[in-house]
């Protein structure tokens, strides 16, 4: 299950989000963002993308506006855990591609002690 949190910036990117076997991808749409622009911090359990898309105007009074522009800020919410040391980010052509391999879930073998007594309950 994914947790969503989502500012009330600007604007909000699309985002796509897949789970493989060993890690999650997280694919945004950034046209026009730098990647000055851009702060990616992942944590055990949380991806949290934010950033700024600064467009610049043609001068003279705005007509129509579609565009969006300023701050966005994306939280995603992994089930289970994130190897935050091992976390990728790319940004290519407008599409940003973060990498979030999943953790190892923590095993441990429990003892079982043999009866005592040598009597069975009954």
């Amino acid at each position: 299950m994914l947790g969503w949190r989502e500012s009330h910036g600007s604007w909000v990117p699309p985002v796509d989000v897949y789970e493989r076997a060993d890690s999650w991808e997280v694919v945004m749409e950034l046209p026009g963002v730098d990647m000055e622009e851009l702060d990616i911090t992942a944590s055990k359990d949380v991806l949290r993308v934010s950033g700024r898309r600064n467009l610049p105007g043609a001068g003279g009074v705005a007509l129509r506006l579609e565009i969006p522009s300023g701050g966005f800020f994306r939280e995603i919410r992994f089930d289970g855990g994130v190897r935050t040391e091992d976390v990728t980010a790319a940004l290519s052509r407008g599409i940003l591609s973060v990498r979030l391999p999943k953790s190892s879930p923590a095993r441990i073998r429990v003892p079982v002690d043999p009866p005592s007594g040598g009597s069975a309950d009954r």
